[in-house]
């Protein structure tokens, strides 16, 4: 992976994939239904989501590539799951990379509060500078080394100048549920913002609130929220990584495999166009570790929908599973 995407995989647009199968024509409405009793609870979780500010942490003091590596393995110390590298069903997800040269290191001891109001007492940072840009990462660590929160921040260079253009800021609370910003400057219209949320039990894999300008005309706003749940917990065992959480949420083991999707899942997308709902999709997926993995989607993938013509107009694809 390209190291400067590496380093800012916490903050990259998201990517959604296209549709894949078909289903009857009244399960939307069923889908819908079941997700009534959930939804303010959902929006509550991503407007707090929403709330969150960028900690501006100044930069500690220099340290090498050796005592970051030690740093990071005092971390991953922390997780079953490898907080900076992980191998899942399908795919990996890759974070701080401590052993690039290219990269500018610090650390220092520090007493701020999160988001959440949580104690930090370490701080750990990765500065990258390009001819063009500067992207630096914070990551905000308790007294065991345990991940707290995650600050990114990327600017253009120009005229001398560094112009921040793209906070991102990734916490979790007390009971460690994560949630996670994607902010822009003013004057950034063209740029989009994203919210997100994963419940720390796994029984919300993860939700998503992402809104654009329209590529045909950038006064209208298109949202897509994408709401999932499961309702049984049929895994060995679950890991929810602030590291790994952008997009994919947590890892759910089964037998010795890890997933980053449960077994069963629902999942609903509402789309808006200026704070008005367009249209709506659905999926729902079961059997998702097994060959034998069933998945029905509404409306049908195979036919153009007002959803394709809405979102597609913001130059995105609607997400499904991948």
């Amino acid at each position: 992976m390209n190291s400067r995407r590496l380093l800012f995989s916490l903050c990259l647009a998201l990517l959604f994939t296209a549709p894949s199968a078909g289903a009857d024509t009244d399960g939307l409405a069923k889908l819908r239904k079941s997700f009534e009793s959930q939804i303010s609870t959902m929006r509550g979780k991503l407007q707090r989501a929403a709330r969150m500010k960028y900690l501006n942490v100044a930069l500690g003091s220099p340290i090498t590539v050796e005592q970051c590596l030690q740093i990071s393995q005092k971390i991953s110390g922390n997780y079953k799951v490898n907080p900076f590298h992980v191998d899942y069903q399908g795919g990996q997800s890759d974070s701080l990379d401590c052993s690039d040269g290219a990269l500018d290191n610090y650390f220092q001891a520090i007493e701020v509060r999160t988001n959440f109001n949580l104690q930090t007492r370490y701080a750990l940072q990765v500065d990258r500078n390009f001819s063009d840009s500067e992207i630096l990462r914070t990551i905000l660590l308790d007294s065991s080394f345990r991940i707290l929160e995650i600050d990114d921040y990327e600017a253009v260079i120009a005229g001398g100048k560094k112009i921040p253009f793209a906070y991102c800021v990734a916490a979790i609370d007390h009971e460690g549920n994560n949630f996670r910003g994607y902010f822009k400057e003013p004057g950034y219209e063209n740029l989009g913002t994203e919210f997100q949320y994963s419940s720390a039990d796994g029984k919300i894999p993860l939700i998503t609130e992402a809104a654009y300008p329209s590529s045909a005309d950038s006064k209208t706003t298109i949202h897509q929220i994408i709401y999932e749940k499961t309702d049984g917990a049929d895994w060995t065992n679950f890991a929810l990584l602030l590291t790994h959480s952008w997009n994919l949420g947590g890892f759910y083991t089964y037998g010795d495999q890890l997933f980053h999707r449960p077994n069963n899942m629902d999942q609903l997308t509402l789309y808006s166009v200026d704070g008005k709902e367009t249209c709506a999709s659905g999926m729902q997926v079961r059997n998702f570790t097994q060959p034998n993995r069933t998945v029905m989607e509404w409306p049908d993938p195979n036919t153009y929908s007002q959803c394709d013509k809405t979102w597609g107009s913001s130059g995105q694809l609607a997400f499904t599973l991948h």
